[in-house]
């Protein structure tokens, strides 16, 4: 029952994140970003459901993903792994991995039990709110390097 429980939670946080703030930033960025909170510790006994949700999550084309672990007061090994196994197939497939809202406790387990790769500093906040500013302010580079490479493109060929 609790499997089912942490499941429902994790699944239902996509839509209605628990920071008002968050949810503000998800529908400026919603079309690029998927944001996965959880909502208490991972259990053994729901990793292998916890992952295949996952790998569903990764077909989408969003090229972003925050894993928000800002109400997860602490995590075991096989939750870690699960974590782990989800960067590197994220990463695999092309999509830029943020970590949010990490405890010292939590951010102490990941980092002695994952491989760096998919811990750097670089991918880490202290919460969500600033993982999505990170997202919204890359899209609007890359739109505005876009823009720039279309308007030298047209005056090149006029």
């Amino acid at each position: 029952r609790m499997a089912d429980f942490q499941l429902t939670q994790f699944c239902a946080a996509n839509s209605s994140h628990s920071d008002p703030k968050v949810r503000a930033l998800l529908e400026v960025a919603c079309s690029c970003v998927t944001l996965l909170e959880f909502n208490g510790p991972l259990s053994f006994a729901v990793i292998a459901d916890f992952e295949q949700m996952m790998r569903e999550r990764l077909k989408d084309d969003k090229e972003f993903i925050i894993l928000d672990f800002s109400n997860m007061p602490q995590i075991d090994l096989s939750a870690t792994r699960a974590v782990e196994t989800i960067i590197f197939d994220a990463l695999a497939k092309g999509k830029r991995v943020y970590l949010a809202g990490m405890s010292p406790k939590v951010i102490s387990v990941i980092r002695s039990f994952c491989d760096q790769q998919c811990i750097s500093d670089a991918m880490c906040f202290e919460t969500a709110v600033e993982a999505l500013e990170t997202v919204i302010s890359s899209r609007e580079e890359l739109c505005c390097l876009q823009h720039a490479a279309t308007s030298r493109s047209e005056i090149i060929n006029s």
